[in-house]
């Protein structure tokens, strides 16, 4: 018995720290992607930049999830919290 699933399930973590136009970009080429079956993982490692104010009404288009660290722990602690 084969357990292949034709339509996977894709998760796109995005860590960010104090990179709200970095993200802006990124989020607009992930909206104009023509598979829409995914979800977009948003992980704020601490930022001061308020890099993740007003994105998830900026793009109603996209399944979004968005985790805070209230500290910077490091890009793989960051990953790991999304997934």
């Amino acid at each position: 018995m084969s357990n292949f699933d034709p339509h996977p399930r894709i998760s796109v973590i995005l860590v960010t720290w104090n990179s709200a136009a970095t993200l802006t970009r990124c989020l607009g080429c992930l909206a104009a992607q023509t598979l829409k079956d995914f979800e977009v993982v948003l992980v704020d490692n601490g930022s001061t930049d308020g890099s993740l104010d007003g994105m998830e009404s900026r793009w109603p288009g996209l399944t979004l999830r968005v985790e805070r660290l209230d500290e910077n722990r490091g890009f793989a602690a960051a990953n790991n919290l999304g997934a």
